[in-house]
Parts: C-alpha cells; sequence; structure tokens
C-alpha cells in the first residue's frame, strides 16, 4: 500500500512540474520583438555619439618595462557605454506597440519617430499589457544575454540580431530574421 502512494505522488508530482513548465513558456514571437527592439534602440543611441571621441579601456597596471596595456577605442562602441544603454533600453519599450499583418504574424513598431516625422501606423494594438510585457522580456532577455549584446555590439559585428535573437536566445526562427530584410528598421 505504501509503495502505491509513493509510485502515484510520484506521477502527481510529475504531471504538476511539467505542467507549470509549460505555464511557464516563453512566448518567443514575443521575445523576438524585444529583442530585435533593443538592437535597434541601442544601434541609434551608438548613432548619436560624435564617432571621434574615444576612451582607454584595457588594464592600467604597469608592465615590468614601464607600460600600460591600454587602447583606445571608440566611446560608442566601449563596454562601459554600451553597459549604460542595456539599463537604460527597457525603459523604451513604452513606445512600442503590436501590429498584425494580414497572415497573423506579429510585429512590434515604434509609436513614436525619433526625428519628428509622422510615421503611419496601420493594424497596431497599444495597450499598458503590451508595453509591461515587452519590457518584461526585454529585462529577461538583457539578464540573460548582456554579455552577448557587448559582445557583438561592441565588435561592430554584422548581424547582431542574428547572433543574439536567433542564435544565443533562440526567440527568434530564422526565416523570421530573413524575411525582415530592409523593412526591420521600421517594424521591429
Amino acid at each position: 500500500m505504501l509503495c502505491n502512494f509513493q509510485i502515484v505522488t510520484f506521477f502527481l508530482s510529475s504531471i504538476i512540474l511539467k505542467s507549470s513548465v509549460v505555464a511557464g513558456k516563453k512566448d518567443l514571437g514575443l521575445y523576438c520583438g524585444a529583442c530585435k527592439a533593443i538592437i535597434d534602440e541601442v544601434e541609434h543611441e551608438i548613432s548619436k555619439v560624435d564617432p571621434r571621441k574615444k576612451i582607454d579601456v584595457g588594464s592600467f597596471r604597469v608592465d615590468p618595462n614601464g607600460k600600460t596595456k591600454s587602447v583606445k577605442v571608440a566611446y560608442s562602441r566601449s563596454e562601459v557605454f554600451l553597459s549604460e544603454q542595456l539599463e537604460e533600453v527597457c525603459s523604451k519599450m513604452n513606445t512600442y506597440a503590436e501590429s498584425k499583418s494580414d497572415d497573423g504574424k506579429r510585429k512590434y513598431v515604434r509609436t513614436s519617430s525619433r526625428d519628428g516625422e509622422t510615421i503611419s501606423l496601420e493594424n497596431v494594438s497599444m495597450s499598458k499589457d503590451i508595453s509591461k510585457q515587452l519590457k518584461f522580456a526585454c529585462e529577461s532577455i538583457i539578464e540573460e544575454h548582456e554579455d552577448d549584446f557587448i559582445k557583438y555590439i561592441s565588435g561592430n559585428d554584422k548581424d547582431v540580431a542574428y547572433k543574439i535573437c536567433t542564435e544565443a536566445g533562440e526567440y527568434c526562427t530564422e526565416e523570421e530574421d530573413s524575411s525582415d530584410g530592409q523593412s526591420e528598421k521600421e517594424e521591429l
């Protein structure tokens, strides 16, 4: 009798554990959009910095020859600058809304222009819930992949969105990445 009780308890606990994992599953469409929005926002902030502005990075310890090992890098691609941007980027998720295309695919678009130009918004759903979900997804992504963002963006790598959102985070599929093409900057 005791053995049967243990078996039943084991099966019930495994069912409860599986259901909690399924309930906690990430909305990959949301996370893909948030990941691309993070990159778009950080790249925009980088574009606003004077490219001639440099910062010394490296070790400031003196080697046996009396020299220090430091290198000048562009401030906009420095770990200091990128860390500051990643700390602030999630607060900008309230400027995004969800847009559904005719085929039912979701994208996340900016609701306000950075340069004051008017933006055409079609099939857009704006709500506090969407903003909260995007902000939460943004914070989760940065918590998990801050080092990847800094590594790929500071290295001035091409296809940062693919490397972080598809390869490292597995939020986006290759189809989502390749289908965005030129429109990625306008619609995320």
